[in-house]
């Protein structure tokens, strides 16, 4: 089988069917970057279990239940006021700064690992293509070279709440990443933001959303106009 990075997510969780569990765990056995993300959720539970768990005051239950008694009408109103506030936090995962620090965080996490976890490894455009397209992701025309910066791989990285297609490019010392999302983005024309060291920009290519990752800005410029000189290159009805 090829790498599935949500199954091998719910083998972690321990959510297939017997199935699954069997073919991942072959696929495991020859899979050096699947049985990396399993370290790293493996890792990631076990320290968010570590953390500890708040005690409240020995007054606390008391209270709440006097004020819960004293107080009716403002429980009821709070309550559309605390589905108001969980439906916010739903919906700034879309924002663009939300989603500029998750392709950040995820491009540092991936280059600084001592060896790329690419689960596909080829400068050719065509070949990075055909294996996201072989899972059901569609892609924009990409480029192989920009800027001195080389395509040399790509796999799937886990975001908060979606896996996106990341593409590694890398030249000498400079690395950049191009991500393909799936779900919510939401910004205007586009998005320019820095996140640390890294500059981040968020467009839109023949109706896909197109995160660009780069510790220079001028790598992170030269992919978008990169693009715009792709898109321009096509048919209208491809646009």
């Amino acid at each position: 089988m090829s790498c599935d990075p949500e199954k091998v997510t719910g083998y972690v969780d321990d959510a297939l069917d017997e199935a699954d569990r069997v073919a991942i765990e072959a696929h495991l056995a020859l899979c050096p970057s699947c049985r990396q993300q399993i370290h790293e959720e493996r890792h990631l539970r076990a320290h968010l279990r570590g953390l500890p768990s708040p005690e409240p005051r020995p007054s606390f239950e008391a209270d709440v239940r006097r004020r819960l008694a004293a107080r009716p009408r403002r429980v009821l109103w709070a309550l559309p006021l605390a589905a108001s506030l969980a439906f916010l936090a739903l919906w700034a995962r879309g924002a663009a700064p939300f989603v500029a620090y998750e392709l950040a965080r995820d491009h540092a996490r991936c280059f600084g690992h001592a060896a790329l976890p690419a689960k596909v490894w080829s400068d050719d455009a065509g070949v990075i293509t055909a294996w996201f397209e072989g899972q059901g992701t569609k892609m924009p025309v990409i480029p192989e070279n920009v800027a001195g910066l080389g395509l040399v791989g790509a796999r799937y990285c886990p975001l908060l709440d979606r896996f996106a297609a990341h593409l590694y490019y890398s030249g000498g010392d400079r690395h950049a990443s191009l991500f393909i999302l799936k779900g919510p983005a939401r910004f205007q024309d586009a998005y320019d933001g820095r996140v640390g060291v890294e500059t981040v920009l968020l467009f839109r290519s023949a109706g896909t959303t197109v995160g660009i990752v780069s510790e220079k800005p001028e790598d992170a410029e030269a992919f978008r106009s990169k693009f715009t000189t792709i898109l321009a290159a096509l048919p209208p009805t491809e646009r």
